[in-house]
Formats: structure tokens, sequence, C-alpha cells
């Protein structure tokens, strides 16, 4: 397994599909972040749900997950053959379910090409602990 934040051409290109579905995610766009998901994704929210693909993208269409302006770092890159994995931070105000949040979490997201192209697999939040 490599970790690297730059010069591997999957995980640049993991790197800015990324950074698109985050820009999809403030926009509401679920076109956009439905071509970027892929049909076995695992989505765990920093409340510990779970959705499906399909369950997430509804959830976006209906307005039940509508996203402020997401600050999103990028702490670490790990390259396992077709696997990415990207490691980080996102903030964001966010309306869940109609009752507004303050989202500030470590994010974890596994990437893998599907007949080529790189797909989000799994996606996990975690609320960022406080010392």
């Amino acid at each position: 397994m490599s970790t690297t934040n730059v010069g591997d051409a999957l995980a640049e290109e993991v790197l800015r599909l990324d950074e698109s579905r985050y820009r999809a995610m403030t926009a509401g766009n679920a076109d956009l972040i439905e071509s970027l998901l892929d049909a076995e994704l695992v989505y765990t929210h920093s409340s510990g749900f779970t959705d499906t693909r399909d369950d997430y993208l509804k959830g976006v269409r209906s307005g039940n997950f509508v996203y402020g302006p997401i600050d999103h770092t990028v702490a670490k890159v790990m390259v396992e053959g077709s696997v990415v994995m990207v490691f980080g931070e996102m903030h964001t105000e966010a309306v869940i379910n109609g009752v507004k949040k303050t989202l500030d979490n470590i994010s974890m997201s596994v990437w893998r090409l599907v007949r080529g192209e790189p797909r989000l697999v799994a996606l996990q939040t975690t609320p960022l602990a406080r010392r």
C-alpha cells in the first residue's frame, strides 16, 4: 500500500472527483452526486445512521440533506491497487431532516475503479473529538 498526496494519477483523479462531490453537495446537485457514487455505496453519517446509494440520493433530492459551504481538507491519501482512500476533515452548516446542525467531522472516503472510472463506494464521517 502506498501513501501519497501528489503524483499518483489515480489519487489525483479521486481528489478532483471528491472535490466535485463536495461542490455538488453544496449545490444540491443530486445528478452529479449520483454520477460519482458506486451502486454499492455505504454512507455512514456522523449520527451513526447508514444510507445506501439510493437512500442518500433520495435524501438529497427531497431536501432532507441541505449543505452550506463545505470546508474540506485532506490529511492523507492511500492507494491500494485500484482503491483510493481519502482521509481528512469536513466542516459545514447543514439542515438534516429539517434540523440545522454544525458538522465538524473527520471523514474517510473509499473510491474504487468501476469500468475504469473511480466511484465512491464507502464514506464515513465521525464527529471531531474536542480535547
